[in-house]
């Protein structure tokens, strides 16, 4: 990382000497993040998109910090979310693109949910206060964000199990059962074009947020927006049910198909399936790199087809 190279950068950018550029560890596995100090004492922090020639990414994961930078505006008026103040796509740094935000103090989420264990269920209450207050945000489309559109939200939902099938062959893993997700998309499209769609954050978790004081409100900085989208919220890594929030990943019950009264719609029931196999392609995807269980994705998945195709047959 040109720390220097960014301390000038970022100078000239904000009008202001840097004093001091230092990394912040464990804030994301792709782009690098770096506090910074100006010679007012005024802070910020500054992620750096990785040499766009040795990209460690999956191929929805390209571009995420313009991504980020495209609903800037959108998301300034929205509370708890830090402001962007400046963003370069890559002019400046050999292609790195840039993205600059106000500095906030706080824990991280995670870690004073390892910390704290009775801080576990009211974050994820506070969270869940947060996403539903991104429900009046539908005016945009449908999609990521600055990087084209999609006219209907299946094509978006098609054109990601695309992507992670063509990254899963590229890793050499068989999609011949993951392939047969693309045909059912298009038979339910009309069911998932009619769910309601608006902006998600897209990776909502403990880790991405800072708890600021007093914590007894659970204060909170949202942070981290590159995967967001507008769409089915529903589809989320994490959704709503009785306890709060339930997160579907390969580390959680996958099976927990629950609304706030307990029950689904026949209807939830089949788009659940639907994104349940999408993030199961995506938990496949992330095996190769870091260490998850694939046994238990690849599980996902046929559990989450042969509930698809139960509802084809009907």
């Amino acid at each position: 990382m040109p720390l220097d190279r960014l301390k000038a950068v970022l100078g000239k950018a904000l009008g202001e000497r840097m004093l001091d550029a230092e990394p912040i560890e464990d804030r994301g596995r792709f782009n690098d993040a770096v506090s910074l100090l100006g010679q007012s004492g005024r802070r910020w922090v500054a992620r750096v998109a990785p040499d766009p020639r040795h990209l460690p990414y999956l191929r929805l994961e390209h571009g995420m910090l313009q991504r980020e930078a495209a609903i800037a505006d959108q998301i300034a008026d929205r509370r708890l979310i830090p402001p962007t103040v400046y963003f370069d796509p890559g002019d400046e740094l050999n292609g790195r693109a840039v993205l600059v935000r106000a500095f906030y103090e706080g824990i991280n989420g995670q870690r004073l949910v390892a910390n704290e264990p009775t801080a576990v269920e009211p974050l994820w209450r506070r969270l869940a206060e947060f996403d539903a207050g991104l429900a009046g945000m539908t005016q945009m489309t449908v999609g990521f964000p600055g990087v084209g559109s999609d006219k209907r939200w299946s094509d978006f939902v098609y054109r990601v199990a695309e992507s992670l099938i063509a990254d899963l062959t590229d890793f050499g893993v068989d999609t011949t059962e993951a392939a047969l997700l693309l045909p059912e998309i298009e038979r339910f499209a009309s069911v998932l074009d009619a769910r309601p769609t608006r902006l998600c954050h897209g990776d909502l978790w403990p880790k991405n947020v800072l708890v600021r004081t007093p914590r007894t409100s659970m204060n909170l900085t949202v942070l981290d927006w590159e995967r967001a989208f507008v769409g089915d919220p529903r589809s989320q890594w994490l959704r709503y049910g009785r306890d709060g929030l339930t997160m579907f990943s390969v580390d959680r019950d996958p099976g927990r198909h629950v609304t706030a009264n307990g029950r689904v719609t026949a209807e939830e029931s089949l788009v659940d399936s639907i994104y349940l196999s999408i993030i199961a392609l995506q938990s496949l995807a992330e095996s190769i790199r870091i260490p998850l269980d694939q046994r238990k994705a690849a599980e996902m998945l046929r559990h989450s087809l042969d509930a698809i195709r139960l509802k084809s047959a009907e």
